[in-house]
């Protein structure tokens, strides 16, 4: 019996100090993900005034099946994101997103789903989404650069009969804290924000983690990076209905917890090239296919 005891304090103390390992390995991690130097727009930076960016971004999405939901219709989804950012002085920063999309849906009209009859047409839209008008405070006195604001989303443009929407047919209201660091070898943030929604959506927890490395070659800087993005629903539903639950277009009480990857390249004329490319490995209501994204920026 003593053995016995013997052997099984032995496995348990063998089990905590792995685990504390690997908890002092997650640790070092975070706190290395913090020491980097931060570039471009996002996280607690804001610029100094009369400075800012400004960038163009374009996102396919072609789909015809979801992420713990099943779909009948086949969607292509196009997206042109123009992003605006100005330093108004005072570490006081506004930033605007209106994103443009183009829907498509194809498929069959009619179908039996969960033991309701729907009918959804097909149909497309050209419109524009929810436009997102940010002010951002930065607090230049903390050990870490931190940042606090306040984002406003308008609702978007739908098509009931087809179930397509470019955004949440809701106003949201987002506040968020984010906290960064940075050398001159990369960067890194975390931004944590809680969204509420008109219109008897479900409200969201939102939280991004972004690092990224620098590489010199001459005159021009090479960024790369990961990101994990997440948008969480706080409940299913505050009201029945279908909405877009055939398309799967900003479903109410759709979620996701997205990794990706981000590059960027400076170039010497202050243009900027970014490439960006999410997953996903969690999601509900949302597409079952890989985002990918172009875009082209200018800073001043």
């Amino acid at each position: 019996m003593d053995i016995i005891r013997f052997m099984f304090l032995k496995t348990k103390v063998s089990y905590m100090a792995n685990k504390l390992i690997q908890f002092k390995v997650i640790l070092l991690i975070f706190i290395s993900l913090t020491i980097c130097y931060k570039s471009s727009a996002g996280g607690p930076w804001v610029s100094e005034k009369g400075k800012g960016y400004a960038h163009l971004s374009y996102t396919g999405l072609s789909y015809d099946r979801g992420i713990n939901a099943n779909i009948f219709k086949k969607i292509e989804d196009i997206t042109i994101q123009p992003y605006f950012q100005l330093g108004l002085g005072h570490n006081l920063g506004i930033e605007i997103t209106a994103p443009f999309k183009r829907i498509n849906s194809s498929g069959p009209v009619g179908l039996d789903v969960s033991n309701s009859l729907t009918h959804v047409e097909n149909g497309n839209l050209n419109a524009f989404g929810n436009v997102n008008l940010t002010l951002k405070k930065m607090l230049k006195d903390s050990p870490f650069p931190m940042g606090y604001g306040l984002n406003i989303s308008t609702p978007s443009r739908n098509t009931i009969s087809s179930q397509l929407y470019t955004g949440y047919d809701a106003w949201g209201i987002n506040p968020f804290i984010s906290i960064g660091r940075g050398t001159s070898t990369g960067y890194s943030y975390a931004t944590l924000g809680y969204k509420w929604l008109s219109n008897g959506y479900s409200d969201l927890i939102q939280f991004e983690i972004e690092t990224s490395g620098k590489i010199e070659m001459g005159n021009t800087k090479l960024y790369i990076g990961g990101a994990i993005n997440s948008s969480i629903p706080t409940n299913e539903y505050k009201t029945t209905g279908t909405r877009s639950e055939q398309t799967l277009l900003y479903t109410n009480g759709a979620g996701y917890i997205s990794p990706g990857i981000k590059i960027l390249i400076q170039l010497p004329n202050k243009l900027e090239i970014t490439a960006s490319g999410f997953g996903a490995f969690w999601g509900k209501f949302v597409a079952a296919v890989p985002a990918a994204s172009l875009g082209l920026g200018y800073k001043w």
